[in-house]
C-alpha cells in the first residue's frame, strides 16, 4: 500500500460550548478502506463533514497528499466524493438531469452519465424526479453523483441505510473496484458484516476521541461488538 492519501492531525471540533472531537489523529493511504464506528452522537458523521470541508474545524489539520486541504478551494473539493445523509440532489429534477449537471460541473461527458447509472442499475429511473423516489433509490443516485468524477477519496457515511438486499450487494461490489482502482474509502456504518468484507482498518469514536484504530483482520465479530459496547460503565455505590 502506498504514502498517506489524508491526514488528519489533531482535529478538534466545537459546537458552542460542546466539543465533540478532541484533538483526534489518523490517517488514510492510497487503496484503502477504513470504517469509522462507534455509537450515535460519537462523532462520526461531524469527523466526515470535516473532511469533506462541510464544516469547518476548531482545531489541528487536515492534510490531502501532503498538503493542508483548503474547503474553500474547488480544486480541493473536486477531490472527494461524498455520500451522507443529504443525497445533495435537487428533487425537482430528474435522477439523469442531477447526474447530467454535475458531469457538467466537472467537465465530463454524457457518457459518463450513462455508465454510471448502468453500474448502479439507475437507468430505468433516468426520468424520474428525485423527490418522487423511495429512500433507497434516492441514496442509488446520491452514491451514482458521489462516484461521478471519479474522485481520490470517497466519504461515505451509513451508505447502506435505506437499502434493499440487491442494492447494498451492488454497492458493496463497487466498493471492491473503487478500492481496486486506488481509491482511499472512509465509512461510517452500523453493518458489521460490511466492515468485515470491505475494510482494511477500523476506527472506533468514543467520548470524542479515538478509541481503537487497528487492522480488520485481527478483530473477532466479538471484538468488534466489545469495541463498540464501549468500557463497562462504574456502578454506583450501595446507598
Amino acid at each position: 500500500m502506498s504514502a498517506s492519501h489524508l491526514r488528519i492531525d489533531g482535529l478538534t471540533k466545537r459546537f458552542g460550548p460542546h466539543r465533540v472531537l478532541e484533538s483526534i489523529s489518523f490517517d488514510l493511504r492510497t487503496g484503502e478502506v477504513a470504517a469509522l464506528l462507534g455509537a450515535n452522537g460519537v462523532g462520526k458523521t461531524t469527523t466526515l463533514n470535516c473532511l469533506a470541508g462541510l464544516a469547518r474545524i476548531d482545531g489541528g489539520r487536515i492534510l490531502m497528499r501532503g498538503a493542508p486541504f483548503d474547503r474553500r478551494d474547488p480544486g480541493h473539493r473536486s477531490r472527494i466524493g461524498v455520500v451522507s445523509h443529504d443525497t445533495f440532489l435537487y428533487s425537482e429534477l430528474t435522477v439523469r438531469e442531477n447526474l447530467l449537471l454535475h458531469a457538467r460541473i466537472h467537465r465530463l461527458p454524457d457518457a459518463r452519465v450513462d455508465e454510471v447509472m448502468a453500474e448502479l442499475e439507475l437507468r430505468r429511473f433516468g426520468d424520474t424526479r428525485i423527490g418522487h423516489l423511495s429512500r433507497g433509490w434516492r441514496q442509488r443516485s446520491g452514491v451514482a453523483r458521489a462516484i461521478l468524477h471519479r474522485p481520490e477519496l470517497l466519504l461515505l457515511d451509513e451508505p447502506f441505510s435505506g437499502l434493499d438486499l440487491r442494492a447494498t450487494r451492488l454497492l458493496r461490489e463497487l466498493l471492491a473496484r473503487l478500492k481496486n482502482a486506488d481509491r482511499s474509502i472512509l465509512l461510517t456504518t452500523h453493518d458489521l458484516g460490511a466492515t468485515r468484507e470491505l475494510a482494511d482498518r477500523v476506527i472506533v469514536l468514543d467520548r470524542r476521541s479515538i478509541a481503537f484504530d487497528g487492522p480488520t483482520a485481527e478483530l473477532s465479530a466479538a471484538d468488534l461488538d466489545a469495541l463498540l459496547a464501549g468500557p463497562p460503565r462504574a456502578e454506583a455505590a450501595p446507598s
